[in-house]
Parts: C-alpha cells; sequence; structure tokens
C-alpha cells in the first residue's frame, strides 16, 4: 500500500518591513499638513478679515471725562454673528455710568460683511499711586453662519492721562498771630475744567472742591464765597470764566507748633468718592497773640441743661513786652434760653443788648496791665426753664458767648491802630423728656370693673395712661419702664403709638414701653405719645385698712441727638391714694373689709 499524505514546504521571500513603515509615515504626515492647512484656513477665514481697535482723545486729563470708541471692521465675506464686546478698565479708569463696573460686557448686534460698527464708551481718568499709563482693553468673541466655532480679537491701548493743574496761588501774611483773625486770598485757573456737551447729563455727577486741610486749626469767620457745607470747601463752578477767586477771614487756634501749614488742594468727587488733583502748601510764622483772651464754663462741658446756673470765666493776658492802657473788656450773650434777668456780675449789665463791660473805669488791672499780668472776671446766668416752642423747628438752642478785649496801645507786629482780640464759647441746651403717669379708675373710654375704694377679695380693674413730652431737642431710644406692686398683675394692652411696643417681664414684674424716636416738640405742638394697659389688685385681709402699692417709680431715657448725651427723667411711685379720677379723695384708696 503506496501511503499518499505528504507534507510539502514551500519557501516565501520575507517581507520588506522597512518598506511599510515608510508608507505608515507617509500617509502620517500627510494627514497632519492637511490638518494643519485645514486649520490655518479656517483660522483665517475666521478672523483675519476681521479687526478691532480702540481710539482715544490725544489729551485725555486727569479728573475729566473723556470718551473711548471701540471700532469693530468686518472685512470677511460673511456677516458676524453672536458677537459679545467685553471692555476692560484698569485701575484709574472708571465707566462714567456703571463706576462700580470694571468690565464692560455688551451683546451686539449682527454686524454685516464689509461693515464697521463703532462702540462709544465714556470713562474718567483718576488719580493713582502709580505713574505708569494705564493699559485700556477689548476683546471680542463672535461666530459666523458657516463656522461653528467662537474666534477671539483682543486689542489694548495706553492711556497716559495728563495732570490737571489749577495753577493755585495763596496770599497770606508771613506771620500769623494765634487766635488773630488775618485775612487770606486763594485763585485758581480754572481754564483746564472743559465743559462738554457730551456730558451734561453727568455734570451734576462730577464736581470740583477747594478744600483747606486744617478743620482743627483754622476757625473760619467769613468767606466769599460763601462755603455752601459751613467748613473749609468751596465748590469750584465750571464756567466760561477761566479764573476761580476766594477771599477768606479766619483764625488759628489749637496749633502746637510755631507755623501754620495751610494745605490748599483740589479734589474731584465722584461716585462718592475724593481723588486729589492738584494742591499747595504755604507755611506762615506763628507767633503769641498779643492779647490771650479766653473763655470757659466754671464746669468745663459743651452742654447745659433747661433752668441750669452756669459761671463763666473770663481770662485776659498780656503778651506784648509793652503795658497795655485803658483795656475794655465786653461780653455778649447771645441765644433766646439765656435769663437776662438772673445775670450776676461786678461789669456793667447792659439789658438792652445782654453784653457786660468791664473797664479801666471800675477795674485798676485795666488802666494798665503790665507785660506778662493777668486779669480774670466772671459772671453767672441761668438758663430758661421753659423752652420758647412755638413751631415743629424750634429746638437745638445754643446759648452763645462772645468776649472782645481792645487796647488803644499799638504793639510791635500789630497792623492795626490799636491791640484787641476776640474769643467765642458755644455751649448747647440740652434736651428734656418730661413723663406722666396716670392711674384711673372711673373712665368712659376703658371700663373698670370692681370697687373703689378696693374691698377686701374684690378684684379690681385701673387703667394706666403713660404720655411723654420731649422739648428742645430730637431724641432717639425713648424707653419707659417700671415694676409692678407684689400684689398687682398686669391684664392687658389697651393702646399705644404704632411702632411702640408694651414689654412685661412675670418673672420680675418689670413693665417696658420701648417708644423708639422722637422729634423735638413732641407732646408740645403734637399730641402727647401714650400708652395704656389695664392692671387689676385684689386685696386680702392684711391690705384692710392700707393703701395698696400699685407701681414703683416710672423712669424714662433716651439719648439727645444735639449733644450726643443720655436723657433721663422719671415720676414718682404710685399707690392707690394716687388715683388721677377727677375729684378723688386719696383716703379712698385704702382698702376696706368685705364685712
Amino acid at each position: 500500500m503506496i501511503n499518499l499524505d505528504t507534507e510539502e514546504k514551500i519557501d516565501t521571500p520575507p517581507k520588506d518591513r522597512r518598506g511599510f513603515s515608510s508608507k505608515v509615515l507617509l500617509i502620517s504626515v500627510t494627514v497632519i499638513l492637511l490638518g494643519v492647512g485645514v486649520f490655518l484656513y479656517i483660522s483665517q477665514l475666521g478672523t483675519g478679515d476681521v479687526q478691532i481697535s480702540i481710539e482715544i482723545p490725544d489729551n485725555v486729563k486727569m479728573g475729566q471725562p473723556f470718551e473711548a470708541e471701540v471700532n469693530i471692521s468686518n472685512n470677511s465675506s460673511e456677516n458676524i454673528l453672536e458677537s459679545k464686546l467685553t471692555i476692560s478698565l484698569p485701575t484709574g479708569i472708571i465707566l462714567l455710568d456703571s463706576p462700580d463696573k470694571r468690565n464692560d460686557v455688551r451683546e451686539l448686534e449682527e454686524i454685516p460683511n464689509t461693515n464697521v460698527l463703532k462702540e462709544k464708551v465714556r470713562l474718567i481718568a483718576v488719580p493713582t499711586d502709580s505713574d505708569r499709563g494705564h493699559e485700556l482693553r477689548a476683546s471680542l468673541t463672535y461666530t459666523t453662519k458657516s463656522l461653528s466655532a467662537f474666534f477671539n480679537k483682543n486689542t489694548v491701548v495706553n492711556v497716559s492721562p495728563q495732570n490737571t493743574t489749577f495753577d493755585i496761588d495763596m496770599t497770606v501774611p508771613s506771620v500769623i498771630f494765634s487766635g488773630q483773625e488775618f485775612s487770606s486770598k486763594i485763585l485758581l485757573n480754572t481754564s483746564q475744567i472743559e465743559s462738554k456737551e457730551e456730558f451734561n447729563d453727568i455734570s451734576e455727577k462730577i464736581k470740583y472742591y477747594l478744600i483747606l486741610e486744617n478743620e482743627d486749626e483754622l476757625d473760619l469767620v467769613s468767606s466769599e464765597p460763601k462755603s455752601s457745607f459751613n467748613d473749609l470747601k468751596w465748590e469750584i463752578p465750571i464756567t466760561e470764566e477761566k479764573d476761580y477767586e476766594l477771599n477768606f477771614v479766619a483764625r488759628a487756634v489749637n496749633v502746637s507748633t510755631d507755623v501754620l501749614s495751610l494745605k490748599p488742594r483740589i479734589i474731584l468727587n465722584f461716585a462718592d468718592e475724593n481723588y486729589e488733583l492738584d494742591r499747595i502748601d504755604e507755611n506762615p510764622l506763628l507767633a503769641p497773640s498779643p492779647l490771650t483772651l479766653g473763655i470757659r464754663l466754671s464746669d468745663p462741658k459743651s452742654y447745659a441743661f433747661a433752668g441750669e446756673e452756669l459761671t463763666y470765666i473770663v481770662t485776659l493776658k498780656n503778651n506784648t513786652e509793652v503795658p497795655l492802657r485803658n483795656v475794655i473788656v465786653r461780653t455778649q450773650l447771645i441765644g433766646e434760653m439765656f435769663d437776662g434777668e438772673t445775670v450776676d456780675t461786678d461789669g456793667k449789665f447792659n439789658s438792652l443788648d445782654s453784653s457786660i463791660v468791664w473797664s479801666s473805669a471800675d477795674f485798676d488791672e485795666l488802666s494798665s496791665l503790665g507785660v506778662g499780668r493777668q486779669a480774670t472776671f466772671s459772671f453767672a446766668v441761668t438758663v430758661k426753664k421753659d423752652f420758647p416752642i412755638s413751631q415743629i423747628n424750634d429746638k437745638n438752642f445754643v446759648l452763645k458767648v462772645n468776649v472782645t478785649a481792645e487796647s488803644p496801645t499799638i504793639t510791635q507786629g500789630v497792623s492795626t491802630d490799636r491791640t484787641s482780640t476776640d474769643a467765642t464759647l458755644q455751649t448747647k441746651v440740652a434736651g428734656d423728656l418730661d413723663l406722666k403717669n396716670s392711674i384711673y379708675f372711673d373712665e368712659s373710654e376703658y371700663e373698670n370693673s370692681g370697687l373703689i375704694p378696693p374691698k377686701e377679695g374684690t378684684k379690681t380693674t385701673l387703667s394706666v395712661h403713660w404720655s411723654v413730652e420731649n422739648k428742645g431737642t430730637d431724641v432717639r431710644g425713648v424707653q419707659l419702664r417700671s415694676r409692678l406692686g407684689s400684689n398687682v398683675l398686669f391684664e392687658e394692652v389697651l393702646s399705644s403709638p404704632e411702632g411702640s411696643t408694651i414689654e412685661y417681664d412675670e418673672s420680675t414684674r418689670d413693665l417696658f414701653w420701648n417708644l423708639g424716636d422722637l422729634s423735638a416738640g413732641a407732646g408740645i405742638i403734637s399730641k402727647d405719645p401714650e400708652a395704656i394697659f389695664k392692671i387689676s389688685i385684689t386685696p386680702n385681709n392684711s391690705d384692710i385698712g392700707n393703701f395698696i402699692h400699685l407701681m414703683d417709680l416710672v423712669t424714662i431715657s433716651a439719648t439727645d441727638e444735639f449733644t450726643g448725651i443720655s436723657l433721663s427723667g422719671s415720676s414718682a411711685s404710685v399707690d392707690t391714694s394716687g388715683l388721677s379720677d377727677s375729684g378723688f379723695d386719696a383716703e379712698d384708696g385704702r382698702v376696706i373689709s368685705n364685712e
């Protein structure tokens, strides 16, 4: 038998792997190059023909509004869609229309091809700690109909504001006497502040002020123009006139050095922030006043109470190197709360003008006040007990005392024909709170039950009325409080002003009426604020023949808005002998037996 199963080995040539790798590499490079080409093509298609730029004025000035313009040029073959413009502001550049924002983001309309869109933004440059320029940036994101991707374009421009200078010129004496009036003039060149029609709608939000940094060292006597702020601050008007002139009279006070540093500053106020645009420093010498004149209260304080007696001390000292002849010291009392009939003084009092005069005719030391010598005078006067209140604005009364001293002797360094000085002391009159505590059994509006005289074992209810009068000043945080007697129960609140609350603590028996704030004249030129609540008593055997204690003293407290001090008052405690019913006999308050 022949076996036909055979195995034949067929030799095959080996594969060329180097050729295969070359083909793969070639394909990969081709794909990459094709991808890069497509990417560059799409990028060029998306951004190459869209441009963005920012234009700003050539002369941006510090502290003055200006307008920047962002230009978006679409030179592509397609419309720009879903575009958003973001304008980013550096420190020192503020949006006029939205000062709190650091980015102005705008959703833009469709921009047709071959068109230019102009977006304007109103800005103002303000001083910062950096002297470098400010980079204003704009960024545009967009897409087109044929491209699904979003593209971005950015641009930046450097804003370098010029300083706004006012050429401040201040005329002031080279030597100023402490406590003596002196005159000064300040000239400003306001030509660099331009008024532009496109900013008229916000002109009221941009203000320029002239300020003197001497609030604690200068007492302003007068100025032209007058200050609208009752201090060393004047608004600079923007008019066609290019110069601003301020004339003022002041005196130096509370200066501890021999130089008075005067610092006129030009301030921009915008969005409740102040920015300094310009300033100068003037440093005249400060010399002691030829006459030192002072007035104070014997009990130094800034306030007084109605009905209080005040004692004033006037002191005078000669600081010159020569005696001062025939010195006259004159004091005038200004204020309707002074009671002129109570003035007590060794000087001559004139009730017609409320003045007191001390002269050499009555005081030998004033005939020739020696070098370095001092004279002291005093007077007493009582504050009126009653406030002159007839209308709602009758409040915040002030006691003002002006005192002057002068001598015909001319001293070195004084340019007038006499040597003189003056001083002023102002004292605020604190407000006065009165409370009334009335307790009724028989009244028509709120019916009570039980018996008067109180009867053993019988419950009797009573109505309590608390009312308040406020005189002289506005007050805040008014509170009345008391404590009920041990045999007294709190029943209910009957009435109280809107916004006030009555609270009772059963554990302590304390009672509170939180009234809140009161205007001056409440209860006098307007209806009394009044709280009404009900209490009850049930006498027991041990109370027979006695009065029942209803309530401890009532106290009132508040803060005076004018003087800042705490005000307080009180009314006496009340028992059943003190009911306020018409015709009530105190003996009817004694508890009787039920037999």
